[in-house]
């Protein structure tokens, strides 16, 4: 290969994507050096707005928000026993967290279903975040990190304890708060998505990548914040949204070509 150019895959059969096998080329100023598939880096997401309570919705298409704006009591055992517990409380936190920041911290850890952020208050110095994990074993790796000083920030190790409200382990599956989305360039890009995803539901972002364009198209992954109302409920809206009964027949068949999947979530150790 050479200095100007690298390669990269087409993704190829999988659960929503059509077979492709080709390859293509993106010129070496692109793309980010980096171990593991080449991609690149689209949106800073210290600059995507949270929490965006002026976005604009599609009536019937708006879908319930995270946290105390809604308590959801669908299939996540709140009230768990402790021993089951895959809730924490992390206090001590620098004053400037931020998304990318915390989940970079969390890496070999486990799955994470949900995550938030508490500016300081007059309770806690600093700031805070709740930390959710998929399963019980994503949370004791977690311990054990903070137990060995692996997590910390610069040289400070915060203050752990189980969250007041314990919430226990979900159901094994390849869901995450990481999406693939592929499709259209007119439709799969960050200022489109961005505007409709906004309308869907509130959101925080650890990164926005786009893996590839190809032939006018293009797959992007989106790292959110945290599965549960975030990226499930993208999920939903991409599904839901194909529905919509006042497309022109032009925008039914791009959003026809529109497809995701949930990818790997980075902070799993297994990959899953």
């Amino acid at each position: 290969m050479n200095a100007s150019t690298e390669q990269a895959s087409i993704y190829g059969e999988g659960p929503t994507y059509g077979g492709h096998n080709d390859t293509f080329t993106f010129p070496a100023q692109y793309i980010r050096s980096r171990k593991g598939p080449c991609q690149i880096v689209y949106y800073d997401p210290a600059t995507v707005p949270t929490h965006d309570t002026q976005a604009s919705t599609t009536a019937g298409e708006k879908f319930p928000a995270d946290d105390k704006r809604q308590q959801s009591s669908k299939n996540e055992a709140y009230h768990a026993e402790e021993k089951v517990n895959c809730a924490v409380w992390v206090g001590n936190l620098p004053v400037n967290i931020n998304f990318p920041t915390l989940l970079q911290k969390l890496r070999g850890t486990g799955k994470i279903f949900a995550t938030m952020i508490h500016g300081p208050q007059r309770r806690h110095q600093g700031s805070a975040a709740k930390i959710v994990f998929w399963d019980r074993a994503g949370l004791e790796r977690f311990l054990a990190k903070v137990q060995t000083g692996e997590f910390s920030f610069n040289g400070a190790v915060p203050q752990v304890r189980p969250h007041g409200t314990h919430i226990g382990a979900q159901e094994p599956s390849h869901r995450s708060r990481v999406m693939e989305i592929f499709g259209p360039s007119e439709i799969v890009n960050f200022e489109t998505l961005n505007s409709h995803f906004r309308g869907a539901c509130f959101y925080d972002i650890e990164s926005i990548e786009t893996l590839w364009k190809w032939n006018g198209l293009t797959m992007m992954r989106w790292s959110f914040g945290s599965f549960r109302n975030q990226a499930g409920t993208v999920a939903r809206f991409l599904h839901e949204h194909k529905k919509n009964m006042n497309f022109t027949p032009e925008e039914k068949d791009a959003w026809e070509q529109v497809r995701f999947r949930y990818a790997s979530d980075p902070c799993d150790p297994w990959g899953i």
